[in-house]
Order: structure tokens, then sequence, then C-alpha cells
């Protein structure tokens, strides 16, 4: 593989492409494919095989052949939660067949970013991957207080300042799953962006509840909405089809 090869497939806007997951833009393994081999139509691809680690996480392998050169990529198997109302991603522990295969392809994606194709992405993923710290206080003009500077109880926050999320209908508070299923099922959702209402309309039942014929169109649910988020309400309307057509 030249340089030149590497410039041309670097300077490739995949913006149009990319979906949203979560904080990040990724660009689905289909599409980092078919943009390969469009410049290489001989390049080929394989995993090796899963490494289960003492800790019980799991690291997927792979390695692309393109333009004469092989570039290997490994990751582990991770899934998003929420920790101190932030988003962070951390390795899955026993992890299931679905969460392995979409690990191997998003391995397989970052893998064809070495030649170039989608790089960029990963500047802002491994910017926030990043151990997080408390941002310092901007310094304001005289007079006025900082704009991060949390007002007390009490005082009334102007509205150019009070953060969107914090209007609601409701002052009722989502129940946590009280299953381990349950859990790792509004972990996954999380994810995918779905909240509990949502998941446990399309399922006919609470996500602590979920029996085994339902978790099968559960996990095709979810690896669906995975590659494609935009679809997330077709997808859901989908699932309700399919589980109560077994009833």
């Amino acid at each position: 593989m030249t340089d030149n090869h590497f410039t041309a497939l670097k300077e490739i806007d995949v913006k149009p492409y990319t979906e949203e997951k979560g904080r990040y833009s990724y660009l689905p393994w289909a599409k980092a494919v078919e943009l390969l081999l469009e410049r290489d139509p001989t390049a080929t691809w394989r995993f090796e095989p899963d490494q289960w680690l003492p800790n019980k996480t799991v690291l997927v392998s792979c390695e692309v052949t393109a333009f004469g050169v092989t570039r290997p990529m490994h990751l582990p198997v991770w899934e998003t939660v929420r920790l101190n109302n932030r988003s962070e991603n951390k390795a899955t522990e026993n992890p299931d067949a679905l969460d392995i295969s979409n690990a191997r392809m998003r391995c397989l994606v970052k893998a064809i970013a070495l030649f170039g194709i989608g790089l960029n992405l990963y500047t802002k993923e491994e910017t926030d991957l990043r151990p997080s710290s408390a941002p310092a206080l901007k310094k304001a003009p005289l007079g006025e207080p900082p704009r991060d500077e949390v007002p007390s109880l009490g005082d009334k926050v102007p509205e150019d300042r009070a953060p969107k999320f914090v209007k609601t209908t409701s002052s009722k508070k989502e129940v946590p799953p009280t299953t381990p299923r349950g859990q790792k099922i509004m972990e996954k959702c999380d994810v995918v962006g779905v909240s509990r209402k949502e998941i446990e309309q399309a399922l006919g039942s609470s996500v602590d509840k979920v029996d085994d014929s339902s978790m099968e169109h559960l996990k095709l649910f979810l690896l669906q909405a995975n590659e494609a988020p935009a679809r997330k309400s077709d997808l859901l309307k989908r699932l309700y089809d399919s589980i109560h057509d077994l009833a």
C-alpha cells in the first residue's frame, strides 16, 4: 500500500453515511466494506478466535488485507452504561453471541479505518474514552457569575441557562429493572436510544418478565437497531407485530 492510497482513502467524506449512537458517530459495517471493495475488489478479512479473559470479558480480533497490506485490529466486547448522569463504555461480562457478533463487525470497521476510510471518526472517540475529570470553571467578566457555576437551592435559573432536559410532564421516575435479564435488556436499549416504556409497549410485558420466545425477537431488534438507529420506530412496530403474532 502506498502513501497515496492512504491519503486518498483518508480524504473520503464518510459523514453522509454515518449514524449516531449515544455521543458518537459511527460508520455502518456494510458501508465501510462497500467503500473498501469499490477501491480494492480483492480486499479480504478474517476474524481470529475470540479471547476469553479471566475477568469474564471477551476480546475480538480481525485483520484486513487490502492493497497488498494486512492490518490487524482488536476490540473488547463492550456496552454503554449510565454512570454519574453520563454514558460510559465498559467491557461486557459474559457477553452472549449477539454481543460478540456486534463487536466483531465494529472491529472490522476499525480495521478498515487503518487504511484511511473513516479514520477521522475515531479522533473524538479516543478523546472521550479517556477518564473524565471535572471541567475547570470558565473565567467570567467582572460582575457576571461563571456560566458553569451551579446555582444554590432556591435560586431562580435564567431560562437561557436552564438545561432543556429538566423540563418534563411528569415527576414520576422510571423504576429500574429488578432482574438480571431486565437490567441487561435496558443496558442494551439505552445504547440504541430506546426507553423502558417504548420497549415494554413493544414486548407487551415488563422487561423483568420477558420469556425466551420474546427474547429471541428482542435480540434481532437490538441487532437491527444497532446498525440502523434511524429506523427505531419502524423496528419497534415490527418487534410488536412479530411477538403478538405468536399469541
